[in-house]
């Protein structure tokens, strides 16, 4: 989120920066323009052309009688000296930037050409955690559920609740990065209470909790969905851009209850 608050300002300038018109950004470059050595012959031929002078030289003018600089005849003669010189400089087209907004563009361009393959490089590395951490949970759960499909042993939950925290870990860590994000904690908390929690290792002998084959069979398939879900978030942290608007405005459907919830940081229980 941290390349949007430049573009943030940026418009917040522009949008409270009051128009400068072309007339007025361009009185001081109009000046300087006609007080050019190598204009100022042109400025005051220009003056006696239009009969605000009776003659003039190479850097001066004649108003009446008296043969004054173009520079006094600027202090003395305003608006005269600012009707010569329009006449010979060029004209600015449309409306000047503000000179803050004119400064940030650049800045900002410069930023945002520097930050987004940052940004881009740091998804990437975060996606690529995420969906190890994913695989490696696949694995232990599909092993966990094999050995218990068999029911001649209590498979050791260790590698599976091991695997869990790391990818409950890689969820914690995109939330933090992505507060405004609405996809990583609900996803946490169906990792840690979903029926692939940490309750998973409980209630296989107990008939009222499905402990045969059916119980296997929607494990699997919760995992699978949730799997897919966490893949959608990965491909959002490669593509922060295009998928901003999903993980804002969004949540995932809840393995249990259909609905997201909580929003906080998940921690195992």
């Amino acid at each position: 989120m941290r390349y949007l608050v430049p573009l943030f300002a940026f418009w917040a300038v522009l949008l409270v920066s009051p128009p400068v018109s072309a007339d007025q950004a361009g009185d001081d470059r109009g000046v300087a323009y006609c007080l050019v050595k190598s204009h100022r012959a042109a400025l005051a031929q220009t003056a006696v052309g239009l009969g605000l002078a009776s003659s003039s030289t190479a850097d001066s003018v004649v108003v009446d009688g008296t043969l004054v600089s173009l520079e006094r005849w600027r202090e003395e003669h305003d608006e005269d000296f600012e009707r010569a010189c329009a006449a010979i400089a060029p004209k600015p087209s449309g409306d000047a930037l503000p000179p803050l907004v004119a400064f940030l563009i650049p800045a900002l361009l410069g930023y945002l050409a520097a930050e987004l393959p940052r940004m881009r490089d740091r998804g990437r590395a975060e996606a690529a955690q995420l969906r190890a951490a994913s695989a490696a949970f696949r694995k232990a759960a599909a092993g966990y559920l094999d050995e218990r499909g068999k029911r001649t042993h209590r498979p050791e939950t260790g590698p599976l609740d091991a695997a869990r925290d790391q990818l409950l870990a890689q969820l914690n860590l995109a939330r933090e990065r992505r507060r405004r994000w609405r996809w990583p904690a609900p996803l946490a908390e169906d990792l840690i209470s979903g029926s692939f929690g940490y309750s998973l290792a409980t209630g296989w002998e107990d008939p009222a909790r499905g402990g045969g084959g059916d119980r296997l069979t929607e494990t699997r398939e919760a995992i699978g969905d949730f799997s897919r879900r966490v893949e959608r978030l990965a491909i959002a942290l490669e593509r922060p851009v295009r998928s901003l608007p999903r993980m804002l405005f969004t949540s995932p459907p809840s393995v249990r209850t259909g609905e997201a919830s909580g929003s906080g940081t998940v921690h195992p229980a």
